[in-house]
């Protein structure tokens, strides 16, 4: 099975790398044909190579979707042409919020910028749908955004609220949520020594042993195998 990750993220380093993080978290689900794209070096791939693939993942990003880089409107389209296609696609923080643009949402900033392990909360319909299968209703996720999805496209389904902003939702073949499952508080803790940020107030009382927002990885791998 191969899955196709479209990199926004311009981290240099494999540590904190969104994609290279991701893809390391595959391996270790058991899936070995995993293709990364630096879509930001317009490493884009064409469409046999999105036919190909059982599922696409797009990850976070340190630019906005609003911003008018040749990047960005060409991942935008190729995220019509991937809803053209029907294949599954899963996207986090960035890719959260370009599949909303794409789509006919409205992205805008929040005026503030949300960073650590915070509390989200899923919806009846984020419950029932098999992407948080083994999810409690309220559970914490590491965050790090200061742009919000405003206007989510036409016949979405709400999965998850913050006390900010919408958190998850599903239109079509993608399902999209604004934090970042792939980042554990082992990882959080290095970006935080990075950034030089307090620890314990990105951690915000969150076990370093925590990992149940990967499961949103793993469902999402259980839904296109």
């Amino acid at each position: 099975m191969k899955v196709l990750i479209l990199n926004c993220d311009f981290d240099k380093n494999l540590e904190t790398n969104l994609a290279q993080l991701i893809y390391s978290h595959l391996i270790r689900f058991s899936i070995n044909d995993v293709i990364i794209r630096n879509v930001f070096e317009n490493q884009f791939p064409d469409e046999e190579e999105l036919k190909a693939s059982a599922g696409i993942i797009i990850t976070g990003s340190w630019a906005s979707v609003y911003e008018n880089l040749e990047w960005i409107n060409k991942l935008s389209a190729l995220i019509r042409l991937i809803d053209k296609l029907e294949i599954p696609t899963l996207g986090s923080c960035f890719g959260y919020q370009i599949i909303a643009q794409a789509l006919g949402g409205n992205v805008q900033a929040s005026g503030k910028f949300e960073e650590g392990f915070k509390s989200v909360k899923l919806t009846k319909e984020g419950m029932n749908d098999s992407l948080f299968d083994s999810f409690p209703q309220q559970f914490k996720v590491y965050q790090s955004h200061g742009d919000i999805v405003n206007v989510l496209p036409k016949n979405s389904t709400v999965f998850a609220k913050s006390a900010n902003s919408y958190e998850a939702y599903k239109i079509k073949n993608f399902f999209a949520v604004q934090f970042h499952p792939e980042i554990l508080p082992k990882t959080a803790i290095k970006m935080a020594i990075r950034d030089g940020k307090d620890i314990n107030k990105i951690l915000d009382s969150v076990d370093n042993s925590y990992k149940l927002p990967l499961n949103v990885y793993l469902n999402f791998i259980s839904t296109i195998s």
